[in-house]
């Protein structure tokens, strides 16, 4: 029975434009998060919730998560500012993670000098799926993680970009390696 409810309810967003495929993952957002009791705000107007989780143990950072050109987006910001002496290291630390990241994307904003990762799917993907918000905001959140630390290392330890990469593969290899 409940395989057939799911597949009617594919099918019933299947039909939707995508103003209404919009407001549906909207609703769906904001009652996940309600019902996880995360302290959000969340902002109708501009479809956007935004979240304090920790990054670190010693650091918490705001994970936004919104609906936008038909897409859905998670949103942090791994490093708020940064020496300007190191933008060439921000940059090919950058490209090498981006080679390396499946879903994704960092970006690095050299007038406010700030890092970000970015995550964005399909509405209707996204949608369609149940478990697919859960699935992707802890997804990001993990992620975030690692690439914070990654940064970290760069900023703190002055530590080469290829260093930090080759550390950062080695731990997703250990990582399969276990789940397998």
């Amino acid at each position: 029975m409940n395989r057939i409810a799911h597949y009617l309810r594919m099918c019933y967003h299947l039909t939707l434009n995508a103003d209404k495929q919009e407001e549906a993952l909207w609703k769906e957002l904001k009652k996940f998060h309600l019902q996880q009791d995360y302290h959000s705000g969340i902002y109708e107007k501009e479809k956007t919730i935004s979240t304090i989780l920790k990054l670190t143990d010693n650091k918490s950072e705001t994970f936004s998560y919104s609906l936008v050109f038909g897409q859905y987006y998670c949103n942090v910001r791994l490093i708020r500012s940064y020496p300007e002496e190191l933008s060439p290291e921000i940059f090919i630390l950058t490209t090498h993670l981006n080679n390396i990241l499946t879903e994704g994307g960092v970006s690095v904003d050299t007038g406010e000098q700030y890092v970000e990762y970015t995550i964005r799917k399909d509405i209707l993907v996204t949608l369609l799926y149940p478990g697919f918000i859960y699935e992707r905001m802890n997804r990001h959140y993990i992620v975030a993680g690692r690439l914070h630390q990654a940064f970290i290392r760069l900023i703190n330890e002055n530590e080469a970009p290829a260093l930090i990469v080759a550390d950062f593969l080695k731990s997703l290899e250990k990582e399969e390696k276990e789940s397998d």
